[in-house]
């Protein structure tokens, strides 16, 4: 822990011990106010219930972050805080109507009934997204640090925060900071890239549409293609571009649609690096075309077969 942390820690205990047991008995006390001193002191005794609060829940984090440094409890620790903010936040709110004097005029019944009636008719606007956060968090299969790709809503950053109503991502495209409500994010598809789900890395795909002709008007055959991709493969390893990707495994390499117009090739390769994964792929892809131009493979596509020999 670091020693910034630790002297929060000692100053919102510090605070909680001295307004419980010096503070309390000082502006909690029965005597008749009117006038401006009533509400006064009904202000002081709201701050108190705040600050106390907030000192409450930061003295309790503390014990929840007692696992910090274990990654695969991470988000389970955020959602306990989570659910701890919803219960200071209310807990508070019912000692500040308390304090006012507004659960006495209101009863508590009445009172109770008041903010069941407000919740269920705000609840559209506020339960989903806290719903959606505590589903993420202890579901763990999501939590802070953690590389994620939304196709979606275009984003692929790292999650820097779990929130109440919304969690802040790093986008690494644009090292801009995306800010997305929480039940917006858990209807998409989201692509964990920190968690792997198989031994090995990360598959990642290469696409390429090669045609039927070679530049010289001469028909490519299968082998000739596959020999390309393995020879930019092996160019790839030995390249100055400093490509992080695991070149113990070898490429694999299939024909996925022999179209009208050209062949449709896709070729896999596997990384553990997801933090160079998106410029590994474009290194591999500028390897490739180096490549193709040895190899007199062409990667433009022509129109038709006929075309091209016209």
């Amino acid at each position: 822990m670091s020693l910034n942390r630790i002297v929060f820690l000692l100053r919102s205990f510090s605070i909680w011990l001295f307004l419980i047991f010096i503070v309390k008995d000082l502006i909690f006390v029965d005597h008749d106010l009117i006038g401006l001193e009533l509400y006064a002191s009904k202000t002081i005794n709201t701050l108190f219930i705040l600050i106390f609060s907030f000192s409450t829940y930061s003295t309790l984090e503390y014990f929840i972050d007692l696992q910090k440094d274990k990654r695969r409890l991470r988000s389970t620790r955020l959602g306990w805080k989570l659910m701890l903010k919803i219960i200071i936040f209310f807990g508070s709110l019912i000692f500040i109507l308390k304090t006012t004097g507004l659960l006495d005029i209101l009863g508590i019944g009445n009172t109770i009934a008041s903010i069941g009636v407000f919740l269920g008719l705000t609840s559209s606007t506020w339960f989903p997204p806290i719903k959606s956060g505590l589903v993420m968090l202890l579901s763990k299969q999501i939590s802070e640090e953690d590389l994620i790709e939304v196709p979606e809503l275009n984003i692929y950053g790292v999650i820097n925060n779990i929130g109440l109503f919304s969690t802040i991502i790093r986008n690494e495209i644009d090292n801009h900071k995306i800010i997305v409500p929480n039940d917006k994010l858990e209807s998409s598809v989201i692509n964990n890239i920190s968690k792997l789900s198989r031994v090995g890395g990360l598959r990642e795909l290469l696409q390429f549409k090669i045609g039927y002709l070679n530049s010289n008007n001469e028909k490519i055959t299968t082998n000739e293609i596959r020999s390309f991709f393995e020879s930019a493969f092996l160019k790839a390893k030995e390249s100055k571009l400093d490509i992080k990707i695991n070149f113990e495994k070898d490429l694999e390499i299939y024909l996925e649609n022999p179209g009208d117009h050209s062949l449709d090739w896709n070729i896999f390769y596997f990384t553990d690096n997801v933090e160079t994964r998106i410029k590994d792929r474009a290194k591999m892809y500028e390897e490739f075309y180096k490549e193709s131009i040895v190899s007199n493979i062409g990667l433009d596509t022509p129109i038709t077969a006929n075309i091209a020999s016209n």
